[in-house]
Parts: C-alpha cells; structure tokens; sequence
C-alpha cells in the first residue's frame, strides 16, 4: 500500500513537472490540487507549511515545495520528488538546445501553440484558486472579504506594473516592480509589529519605514538612494528578528523552557542536519565523476551553488542573476544566452532556476569538444546543482518555520499567506496573458 502511495505521488510529480508553466507561484495551486485535493498525499497544514518555508528561502520554489511533500514518506522521495518535478523543463531545455540549429520555424510556431494553450489552462486554474481564497474570506465576513481584496490589489500594484504595462502596451517603467521576496518580507515586518491588531498606533511605525521604503524604490531610477534603501532594509530586518525572539523568550517562559532557547531557536536539529547531509551526498555522487572528467566543470558547478543561493525573488531575478555569474565573466556568450537558452527556457515548463543552470551546463560542456553527449553530462551536474542547492537551504528554512509554529503569531503569518500569494497569482496571470497575446498582435 505505501509503496503504491509513493509511486502515485512520484506520477503526480512528474505530471505537475510537465505542465508546470508560469514560473513557481503559478504552480503552488496547481501542487495543492494534485498533492492535497486529489489524493491527500500530505494534509493542507502540512502544504501550507511547505509553501511558507519555500517562499521565505532562495532556490526554485516548486523545487522545494516537492522536498517538503516528499520528506513526509522519507529522504530517498524528498531527493526524488524534488528531481522528478524539475526533470521535464530541464531536459526539454537541453534537447532544444541540442537540436536548435534543425529546428524549423513551423516546428517553433507549433511549440507555440502548445505553450499557449497549456497557458490558457493555468490562467483557469489560477482564477479559480483566486476565487476559492476570495469566497474563505466572504464566508468568514465582510470584514475579512475586504482586507483580502486590499492585499490582492496593494500586492498585484506592488509587483505586477511591469506585465500588466507590457499587456497595456505602455511603454514605460512602473513606480513599483517589487520581487516575491520583497513582498513576503515587508509583509512579515508589517504583522511582526501590528501582531494582528491595526490600531493607528501599532500601524504608524511600520507604515512609515514600508513608506520610505517604497518612495526609494520609486526614486532609485533617478536619485542616488540605495545607502537610504539599505539602512531601511537592514532596520526592519532587525526588528523583524528582534520582534520574533523577545516573543520567542516570552513564548518559552510561559512554558518553562527558558533554558533552551537559544538552542531551539538557533541550532539545527539533527533531522535537519541530517537532510543536508543527505543532499551534500547526493551532489558530490552526481558532480564528482563530472568534476574529474571536465576541468571546466569545478568552475562551473561553484558558481552554480553560488548563484542559485542568491535567487530571491523568482525567475526573472534568476536571469539577472546567471547574466552576471555566466555571461559577465565570459563562460557564455550574450547572444547565445538570450537568444538561445532565454527564450526556449520561458516558453518550456518548470523552474527558470534549474533550466537555466541545466542549459548553461550543456552549452559549456557542449563547448568543450563540440560534443554534445559532453553538453549532456555537464548539463546533469549542473541539474542536480540546482536540485541540491534548493533542497539545502528549503531544509533550514523548513527547521526555522517548525520552530517558529508554536508562536501566535505563525498563526497569523499563515493566516495572510494566501491573501499575498493570491495577490502575486494576479501578476502570473496577467504574464500568462503576455505570453498568450503579445505575439499575436
């Protein structure tokens, strides 16, 4: 029985794996259907904790939701589970990069047409997700239905300027163009300081820095402000941590644990310890033969560690990102980068992290003796570089939020997770949209 379970859940993997366009955020209604919903693979607690923990850390988002559902059943499903979900963008990526000089144009328009249909089905899911946290909050009240529209539309205006303006035809920059992470840290900042209760004094300290914050996001393009900019980050990042361990130490002396605060708090646990563990062996496994074969590989794989630990903020901040690992320090070239690897990666399903890291992996291993079984071994390395850099830091922040869920005010963090995720959902299906109609006018 467990181990009809587990294959059932491994399919549902690879399923969500290959229609999984729209980037992370546009798969985490789709993972809830298939994982919670359909099947009950793991209770929607268990989801929402998975989806907290992947949104506060760096990495590929459906990457680390997948190693949150598979570690309930062990760590060999949470290694799998997490690979499986990646695997068809990953080596779709490195067959059309494999094939791109036979690739006809009809062969393209087709491709085409098969990204924009499958797009057309995820904007239906994603609204009926919208709708579904939108009804939550009718049924609960008409207070509650109102704060939720508030946070969808304050959250799409925060970071959706950019597609809808592009969608609008407007040719212009938007004063906001927030990242996820941005929007999930001030608003972890935001409920830290109100702790719930919006009365204009507990509302005011934390309106005026988020205020100041986003005028210097509004002012950065033509002012010098990022001194100003990061003085604010740094101060409510502060707080943030401060806010969270004095109600911590108020938390444990209710409960008479004083003694292992700073233990709990601050150390990892031995099954988190272990998780890590686990991943490291599984990269050096995978990377080591690579490592030895290549003398270009070492290189690579570092940097590949390196730039998928700073890959906040979605799949767009990831291309930043690679441009400047990769293509500043000439591993690729510009042109192939963009022309090539950029635009099959956003029209093939999956994670931008773990396609693009594949795809720069062929194309150097590719470069090497102009051999393109070279491109694919490298590539894999470079696959499950990005597979074991996401599972890693999901382990410590999944460490992190556990500890923190005896707090209240996790409670009340979880209770606006989806309130903001929908907000960021307006956003992939204003993108979708994009996809779908751009080309065609």
């Amino acid at each position: 029985m467990r181990g009809t379970r587990i294959r059932g859940l491994m399919q549902a993997m690879l399923r969500v794996g290959v229609i999984g366009f729209g980037g992370g955020n546009a798969l985490i209604p789709v993972m809830e259907k298939e994982f919670v919903t359909k099947k009950s693979y793991v209770t929607k607690e268990e989801y929402d904790e998975a989806v907290l923990a992947a949104s506060i850390t760096p990495g590929a988002l459906p990457v680390e939701i997948a190693c949150g559902i598979g570690r309930k059943y062990g760590r060999a499903c949470m290694l799998l589970a997490a690979s499986l979900v990646a695997l068809p963008g990953a080596v779709a990526t490195v067959a059309l990069l494999a094939m791109m000089e036979h690739i006809d144009e009809q062969t393209m328009r087709w491709l085409s047409v098969f990204t924009k249909a499958v797009s057309l089905f995820l904007i239906y899911l994603l609204f009926r997700y919208i709708c579904g946290i939108a009804n939550e909050a009718i049924q609960e009240s008409r207070k509650r239905f109102g704060k939720v529209l508030l946070i969808f539309v304050s959250v799409f205006l925060l970071c959706g300027g950019k597609n809808l303006y592009r969608l609008m035809g407007i040719h212009a920059r938007p004063l906001f163009v927030l990242s996820t992470v941005s929007i999930l840290g001030l608003a972890l900042f935001f409920i830290l300081w109100t702790q719930g209760r919006y009365s204009v004094k507990r509302v005011l300290v934390p309106g005026i820095l988020i205020g100041a914050y986003l005028a210097c996001v509004c002012l950065e393009r033509h002012y010098e402000v990022a001194p100003v900019k990061g003085i604010l980050v740094i101060l409510m990042i502060m707080v943030t941590i401060g806010k969270l361990y004095v109600t911590y130490i108020q938390r444990m002396k209710g409960m008479h644990a004083v003694g292992s605060i700073g233990t709990t708090l601050f150390g990892i646990g031995k099954e988190t310890i272990g998780d890590i563990v686990v991943w490291l062996c599984f990269l050096a496994a995978c990377t080591l033969p690579m490592i030895i074969l290549f003398s270009p590989a070492a290189d690579y794989l570092l940097r590949g560690m390196y730039s998928s630990f700073l890959s906040y903020g979605g799949g767009d901040a990831y291309l930043t990102v690679a441009d400047g690992v990769f293509v500043d320090t000439g591993m690729v070239k510009e042109g192939v980068f963009y022309q090539q690897l950029v635009a099959i990666a956003n029209v093939l399903p999956g994670s931008i992290l773990c396609k693009i890291l594949t795809g720069v992996g062929y194309l150097i291993g590719y470069g090497i003796h102009q051999n393109i079984i070279d491109g694919i071994l490298i590539a894999f390395s470079g696959f499950v570089c990005s597979i074991c850099a996401s599972g890693i830091v999901y382990s410590i922040g999944d460490y992190l939020c556990k500890n923190f869920e005896q707090l209240p005010l996790f409670e009340l963090i979880k209770r606006w997770l989806h309130p903001i995720i929908g907000g960021l959902l307006l956003n992939v299906i204003v993108a979708l949209l994009n996809q779908i109609w751009l080309p065609m006018v």
